[in-house]
């Protein structure tokens, strides 16, 4: 998600693969499997790569509303956010889950 947020535009699954190095195109096809499952992404459309089709993808969630859904799915979403924050060193990310998660406090202590 983290790649298709910063990029303008689709990007097909070898284009996500090149452009995080910590990625392998098998993990990349394995995310892109449950992020259409989950409808957090769509195929935006299909076009040559090379000499074969290739779908590309285009992010439909942004990312508080990505991150916001993490906290309505039990213990396994809390590991799943837990593991996001440790691993994310980009601070507008963790701004807006930092934003989410006042907005959600806020929302509880006025019920």
């Amino acid at each position: 998600m983290q790649v298709l947020w910063g990029h303008d535009g689709p990007l097909t699954a070898s284009e996500i693969g090149k452009l995080d190095d910590d990625l392998n195109i098998n993990t990349v096809q394995a995310s892109i499997r449950q992020l259409l499952k989950n409808k957090y992404i769509k195929v935006a459309d299909i076009v040559y790569s090379g000499t074969v089709l290739s779908r590309r993808y285009e992010a439909v969630v942004a990312r508080s509303e990505y991150i916001e859904s993490f906290f309505s799915v039990g213990e396994a979403g809390l590991d799943a956010c837990l593991n996001f924050i440790t691993g994310s060193s980009d601070m507008k990310t963790l701004s807006e889950l930092e934003k989410a998660i006042s907005e959600k406090k806020k929302k509880l202590k006025e019920e």
